[in-house]
C-alpha cells in the first residue's frame, strides 16, 4: 500500500499551522504563556488553526462568520465583541481564562468542557514539552518504514507512474509539495492548490488514493 499525506493540513482564510510550525512556535518561547497542556492536547490535532490576531486554536477549518457543529477552541477569551457582534459565546457563565469549547451549533455557542491554570513554571513546562514533542516527531518522521515509502513514491513519480485526477484538471503529477501538486497538462507544468479542492483523487501505480486518505494517514511527504 502507498500512502502520502499532507504536510500542511487544512489552509483558509486564517492562519492554518503544521505540527512542524506549532514545535517551532513552542521552541521559539512565542507560546510561553499558553499552558503547556493546552499545547499537548491541541499538537495531537490533525487540523490546527491558529487565529491571526491571538493564540486562540481550532481543531476544523474556521471563519469568522463560519463555525462547524463540533469545533474544538482553546483559548484565554470568550464572549468578546469584535466587527459589530458577539463572538465565541459560551453556555456557562466564564470570564476570560483558558478554557476548551465545543461548539454546538443548535444554540450557536460554545459548551466549556475543561479550563487551563498557567503554572508559575509554565515557561520550563512548555520548554520541556517542546523538547519531547521534537523527540516523538522526529522518531514518527524518520523511522524507516517511512523513508522506504518516501523513496518508492518517488520513484513512481519519477517514471510517470502518479496521476492527479480532479473536477477541474488532470494530468501526470511531477511533484508534491505540502500544499501544491504540480502536475503537467498539455506539456504544460500546472501548480494545483490541493487544499483548496473539495476533493481530487491519485492514481499511485494502480492505487487509487482519495485527498481524505491523504489528510488521515500519518504519513509526511517532504
Amino acid at each position: 500500500m502507498f500512502y502520502l499525506k499532507e504536510f500542511k493540513f487544512f489552509i483558509n482564510e486564517s492562519t492554518s499551522i503544521s505540527q512542524k510550525s506549532l514545535l517551532g512556535m513552542i521552541s521559539g518561547r512565542h507560546l510561553d504563556k499558553v499552558p503547556a497542556e493546552a499545547l499537548k492536547e491541541i499538537f495531537t490535532w490533525k487540523i490546527i488553526q491558529k487565529s491571526p490576531y491571538s493564540s486562540s486554536f481550532y481543531d476544523k477549518e474556521k471563519s469568522w462568520n463560519s463555525t462547524e457543529n463540533g469545533t474544538i477552541r482553546i483559548s484565554n477569551h470568550w464572549n468578546f465583541f469584535a466587527k459589530e457582534k458577539m463572538h465565541c459565546q459560551t453556555i456557562q457563565d466564564i470570564g476570560d481564562q483558558w478554557a476548551k469549547g465545543i461548539y454546538d451549533s443548535s444554540v450557536g455557542k460554545w459548551n466549556i468542557v475543561k479550563t487551563y491554570k498557567l503554572s508559575r513554571n509554565n515557561r520550563n513546562l512548555v520548554r520541556n514539552l517542546s523538547h519531547n514533542l521534537f523527540q516523538e516527531y522526529n522518531s514518527k518522521m524518520h523511522s524507516p518504514e517511512l523513508i522506504q515509502l518516501r523513496k518508492l513514491i518517488s520513484l513512481k513519480i519519477k517514471d510517470g507512474l502518479v496521476t492527479f485526477y480532479s473536477d477541474l484538471v488532470n494530468g501526470e503529477v511531477l511533484k508534491i509539495t505540502p500544499d501544491i501538486i504540480e502536475i503537467s497538462v498539455n506539456g504544460k507544468k500546472v501548480k494545483v492548490d490541493i487544499v483548496k479542492l473539495n476533493d481530487f483523487t491519485l492514481d499511485v501505480d494502480g492505487e487509487i488514493i482519495h485527498k481524505k486518505e491523504l489528510l488521515d494517514k500519518k504519513i509526511i511527504w517532504d
